[in-house]
């Protein structure tokens, strides 16, 4: 018997006839092999685990083959899989601990098969992006109307692929609580990145370098797929969290679901679980309306990265506005270094003049304000820039409003660093806010600087190195006009915490604030893997009046699919995933900090 833990189940009896032929996925195979006439019960058969071998794939790949088995799941026709899953019954399974022992056989056709029928196949053995199956089935027969049906159990982390592999298309338990790591593909294929544990960047904690190049390999043992199946695109209905995804029934990153059962198999390079049944997941990760800070300061800085704010060149604009709106005043900061505004200036009809008028349609007076750093138009050469944003009747302006537009940030490479000094009213303290957003890490570009130098840190890390490089000098030299205030950096770097952007920054005496008391503070999520991109970097002069920080996790944990965005989305989606709140405004999680302005002091 196998060396893994099994269970066993009964299935019902149920009265089947057999079935016969079905389409082939793989017409391009060559003719069947010769073999018996008729297709047996009890001879002439092929055991399962000579099929799968003891590798990656099939040594039997291209054979015609007839085998026996019990179904222990079944996803028919276009809507499912376009077939179902067999394997050994108790009775038959081998002592070959290195091989699966179970099969995908795809037949679209086959629409009275049951779960729990023992029945033979006859079919051609293929691997189908990464999927050891039987396709061009010939003939299937009902052997018996109920078969017992082993359950093997699957622990995460597992040692070696090879253990993933040794369950493919079989029935399949996890036992064990597994984090949920990504819903990118949620809406799109019915799929829930599952892990062991939370799973985060490597040069979050590790600089960057071989180790951490290598250190995501590792992330492999530890997660999963779990699938619908199905393979419809863009289903009607997204089962997860049961009965479906909403808006107001999300499934967010973080949150856990145990006692998993269905056919575990390999599919487009990752081995996935198909449930046969429903999975419960329990919420770890709960929504907050407001970001939980201390209340213990008199002074908010928040960064927001707004997600392409384009009012005049956004489809879907109308459904972001509000959002927008309501992330910014949750959020009640008196500053706000903004990224990813609408490149066209800064007058009425500006985009960053369009979030100010709804921010002020959405409270009493007019307490918003925007700093205009160029009176002739764009700033930068990208299209879109950063901004600066703040209440009016709690701080104001002072000294010269500027940006850096030269080395570097001369081309569409990053966008232009905007610093302005503000004086607080309450306690006169003045302090100057810089918005940042450097080069993203997506490749492109053939000169050195936008290449991966292979040491964890993606393409164009030279890039934004550089662009610490000149902001650090162009701050030096106080850009503002106003000496001793003390200045706090905000915004999109992407770079994680260990990476040579922020490590520049810290280096030049700024002190990332979410390590002075937030713990776990994350802003992205990319492949599964949780990081901060932004960040809230404060002089570290002044590292005493940070009462609290905080990466509130409205917009990375959430699945893509809430966004305002009306892709791929049916008129009922469009509706159902929708709110005007501020969940999954953007992609990036906004920081905030709480200062209190008595220690600011210089």
């Amino acid at each position: 018997m196998r060396n893994q833990g099994f269970f066993f189940v009964v299935a019902a009896s149920v009265v089947l006839s057999g079935c016969g032929g079905s389409s082939d996925d793989n017409a391009s195979a060559p003719p069947p092999t010769q073999g018996p006439a008729v297709l047996s019960c009890a001879s002439g058969l092929t055991a399962i685990t000579a099929v799968q071998g003891e590798g990656l794939s099939s040594p039997l790949v291209g054979d015609m083959v007839d085998v026996r088995g019990v179904v222990h799941a079944n996803f028919p026709g276009s809507n499912g899989l376009g077939g179902f899953f067999i394997q050994a019954t108790a009775e038959e399974f081998d002592d070959n601990a290195n091989a699966s022992q179970g099969l995908f056989i795809h037949s679209p056709s086959a629409n009275t098969i049951e779960v729990g029928q023992v029945v033979a196949v006859r079919g051609r053995v293929a691997e189908v992006n990464d999927q050891t199956r039987l396709t061009g089935v010939e003939d299937i027969e009902v052997c018996a109307n109920s078969g017992t049906i082993v359950y093997s159990e699957l622990n995460l982390p597992v040692a070696d692929a090879l253990d993933f592999e040794r369950l493919e298309n079989m029935a399949v338990r996890i036992p064990q609580r597994l984090y949920v790591t990504s819903t990118h593909t949620l809406a799109r294929f019915g799929e829930v990145q599952l892990a062991s544990q939370m799973l985060w960047q490597p040069t979050e904690f590790l600089e960057p370098g071989a180790e951490a190049n290598t250190y995501a390999e590792r992330y492999a043992l530890k997660r999963i797929l779990l699938d619908d199946g199905s393979s419809v695109q863009n289903p009607t209905e997204v089962p997860y969290p049961a009965p479906e995804l909403t808006y107001d029934n999300t499934l967010r990153l973080g949150d856990t679901v145990a006692a998993l059962e269905g056919a575990f198999t390999q599919l487009h390079g990752d081995y996935r679980l198909h449930p046969t049944v429903t999975p419960e997941f329990q919420v770890e990760n709960p929504r907050t309306n407001t970001p939980n800070l201390p209340g213990e300061g008199d002074l908010r800085i928040a960064s927001v990265n707004l997600w392409d704010y384009f009012p005049s060149e956004l489809d879907d604009f109308e459904r972001q506005r509000p959002k927008v709106v309501s992330v910014m005043l949750q959020l009640d900061a008196d500053v706000y270094g903004v990224q990813e505004l609408w490149n066209d200036g800064f007058g009425p009809d500006s985009a960053v003049a369009d979030l100010i008028d709804a921010l002020n349609e959405a409270v009493a007076g007019s307490p918003f304000s925007y700093v205009t750093f160029s009176e002739h138009g764009a700033i930068g050469a990208a299209n879109i820039t950063n901004g600066l944003i703040y209440r009016n009747d709690r701080v104001t302006q002072v000294g010269d409003a500027a940006y850096l537009d030269s080395d570097s940030f001369a081309f569409q490479t990053h966008r232009p660093p905007v610093a302005q000094t503000f004086q607080h009213a309450a306690s006169e303290v003045t302090f100057t806010v810089v918005s940042n957003h450097i080069r993203s890490r997506r490749c492109g570009g053939t000169a050195f600087r936008f290449l991966d130098q292979g040491d964890g840190q993606d393409c164009a890390s030279v890039a934004r190195r550089e662009a610490i490089e000149d902001t650090l000098p162009w701050l030096a030299a106080t850009p503002t006009g106003v000496a001793d205030a003390p200045v706090v950096l905000v915004g999109d770097f992407n770079s994680y915490r260990l990476e040579d952007p922020a490590r520049l920054i810290t280096e030049a005496g700024f002190v990332n604030a979410a390590d002075l008391s937030e713990k776990d503070a994350y802003s992205y999520s990319f492949q599964g893997m949780l990081g901060s991109l932004d960040y809230v970097f404060v002089d570290e002069r002044i590292v005493d009046a940070v009462t609290g920080v905080v990466h509130w996790r409205i917009n990375a944990d959430e699945p893509t699919a809430l966004g305002f965005q009306t892709q791929f989305k049916s008129s009922r989606q469009v509706d159902l995933w929708y709110g005007e709140s501020q969940f999954r405004a953007s992609d990036h999680n906004p920081v905030i900090i709480e200062l209190n302005t008595q220690w600011m002091a210089l």
